[in-house]
């Protein structure tokens, strides 16, 4: 056998050494950041920083816990309402059912207009300073 057959035979057995290796542990049972999450658990599996249960200040953009929001569950403002059900989380006056004065371009109720748009058809009650002059129907 040359020296082509004999390299080209040792190739192919180290490459099957290899891959029965990698064969040894399954997907997602793994942790390459060391965090102590599996791989298959870990919303960054490439950074040791983020894993569910870490500690996942506000504000810095950054989902820590891998809960889906940045910032701990918890009420920043104190409003009686969630960070991460909060349109402004750092501001008592406005969560979602907070009174919403119309015409002073601030959505305080967390509804995406400024105003009481009830029946969710993108105009504001005429009783909250809109036009909605029926705002139990969308229609």
């Amino acid at each position: 056998m040359g020296f082509s057959a004999r390299f080209t035979q040792c190739s192919l057995g180290v490459l099957l050494a290899l891959l029965a290796g990698c064969a040894t542990g399954s997907i997602g049972s793994q942790d390459f950041d060391g965090d102590g999450t599996q791989d298959g658990d870990d919303c960054d599996p490439s950074n040791a920083s983020i894993y569910p249960g870490a500690e996942d200040p506000y504000g810095d953009t950054i989902d820590q816990d891998c809960d889906g929001v940045d910032g701990d569950a918890g009420d920043l403002d104190n409003d009686g309402t969630a960070n991460e059900d909060d349109c402004a989380p750092e501001d008592a006056d406005i969560y979602p059912g907070a009174d919403d004065t119309y015409g002073d371009d601030i959505d305080q109720n967390c509804d995406g207009i400024d105003g009481i748009d009830s029946d969710g058809d993108g105009y504001a009650s005429t009783d909250s300073g809109g036009d909605d002059c029926n705002d139990g129907d969308a229609g």
